[in-house]
């Protein structure tokens, strides 16, 4: 089990991938199939094994390590079960300053807050921790539940992406929500 959280909140720890996790992801996922399968693209069979998701967690590290992304597994406190995931991803500095952030939520723990105070907490992180300017959020217009998540959080409606991402094995529309750091600081370089 992993023992080096690196986030908390009132009742999870967030965690970057490990290869100790991965038995726990493959249950997450595999308990998760269907309650899943609405909002995510089409998995193959081989990503209900623990040697592709021992391959993922690799690919998380590799891209933790290169600062191209971030993936939080959350874990309930008191029992220590992963319950979702925030994931950050097209990290990019400079001018731009971006990123997109994704999540998902077990079954069991859907509506109860978790999801908000996760969010939360690597939304916080993101932008006073890592300075971020702009963080995005795309999701599927039918999402109800997350797009109010979003507006919980702060995030407002900027456009609608038609065809952005492949879900369920076709391309589909999607709102971008987008929140701005109020806070941001510009780096002084000389």
């Amino acid at each position: 089990m992993v023992d080096n959280f690196f986030l908390t909140t009132q009742r999870c720890f967030l965690t970057f991938s490990d290869k100790k996790l991965a038995p726990l992801i493959l249950k997450f996922c595999i308990d998760n199939k269907d309650h899943l399968k609405m909002w995510e693209d089409n998995n193959p069979e081989e990503y209900y094994t623990l040697k592709y998701q021992k391959s993922l967690v690799k690919l998380e590290h590799r891209e933790l390590k290169c600062g191209k992304a971030m993936d939080f597994w959350i874990l309930k406190k008191f029992d220590r079960i992963i319950i979702g995931k925030v994931a950050v991803f097209g990290i990019v500095g400079g001018n731009l300053s971006s990123c997109m952030i994704g999540y998902k939520i077990d079954k069991e723990h859907e509506g109860k807050g978790y999801m908000s105070e996760a969010v939360g907490k690597v939304v916080d992180f993101l932008f006073e921790e890592l300075n971020m300017h702009r963080i995005e959020i795309n999701i599927l217009p039918e999402n109800i539940r997350s797009r109010k998540l979003a507006e919980r959080l702060g995030f407002t409606i900027e456009c609608l992406s038609p065809r952005f991402m492949r879900v369920r094995g076709k391309w589909s529309d999607h709102y971008r929500y987008v929140k701005i750091n109020d806070n941001y600081k510009e780096f002084d370089l000389c």
